[in-house]
């Protein structure tokens, strides 16, 4: 029997990890104990970690590139399914991403514009989507490349309809 130093219990020796350099062989916690004093301080060192991280990368961002194109080149096949899972969990936030991409929304987005809520509407897009089952788009109330006036891609120019009813504006 020995006693934990931290839960104060009697346990059995095999409850205690052994360690050579203690007087007794073996850490004067109990593994229980161990365990929950590492989950306590876990958090605390992967953000260390993370920071620490951040600051070589800021501090060598040559190094980190080319890094970082040969282990894609290595496991693309890996990468290509992460990047897939991640749009298939984050649909909405993806088509707004994939929206703002191309040329002609970025003109027609201002400095100013606010793109959580446009972003918003890309989300809730797909769960009318999913709760109907009917596919929905985001639509340009006036549409950004009009015949005779061209609108914004800001939040107060957006409406969430259903494909069709978006086919059958033909702008």
């Amino acid at each position: 029997m020995k006693e934990c130093t931290k839960c104060g219990k009697g346990k059995e020796l095999v409850e205690f990890k052994k360690d050579k350099t203690k007087k007794g062989g073996h850490y004067s916690s109990c593994r229980e104990c161990n365990k929950k004093a590492w989950k306590a301080n876990y958090a605390n060192i992967a953000e260390n970690h993370r920071l620490k991280n951040k600051r070589y990368a800021d501090a060598n961002p040559d190094k980190v590139k080319r890094y970082s194109k040969r282990y894609y080149v290595q496991h693309r096949d890996a990468a290509l399914l992460r990047s897939a899972k991640w749009r298939e969990d984050n649909r909405g936030h993806a088509n707004s991403l994939r929206t703002v991409s191309k040329k002609r929304y970025r003109q027609a987005m201002p400095v100013g514009a606010d793109r959580d809520k446009i972003n918003s509407f890309y989300i809730e897009a797909v769960r009318k989507t999913d709760i109907t089952g009917t596919q929905h788009h985001v639509d340009h109330i006036i549409p950004i490349k009009g015949v005779n006036v061209c609108g914004l891609h800001i939040a107060e120019n957006l409406q969430v309809i259903t494909a069709l009813e978006n086919a059958k504006k033909h702008n």
